[in-house]
């Protein structure tokens, strides 16, 4: 999660806060989010992803099941927000 860091399991998530859905040139996205690439990573898309990937992006190829932990997901998504230049 380095600035210009490699895809590594799934794409590298640096600067997701804010960015389009399949953001990351060279990744092989599933079919579904190569799709919403008009779709902007918000923190309410980023909690709906985390509580559950498939049901956000039906087809998905991400087997996460998911985060039902609201608490957990709301701290997940504060530390992305972190992940950006100053």
């Amino acid at each position: 999660m380095d600035e210009g860091g490699p895809a590594r399991l799934g794409p590298n998530l640096f600067g997701i806060v804010g960015s389009r859905h399949a953001h990351m040139k060279g990744y092989a996205y599933s079919k579904s989010l190569a799709e919403m690439t008009d779709k902007i990573w918000t923190p309410e898309a980023l909690d709906k992803w985390l509580q559950s990937p498939t049901a956000y992006a039906p087809g998905t190829k991400m087997a996460f099941p998911g985060i039902l932990d609201s608490k957990e997901r709301e701290d997940i998504i504060a530390y992305l927000k972190t992940l950006k230049n100053e």
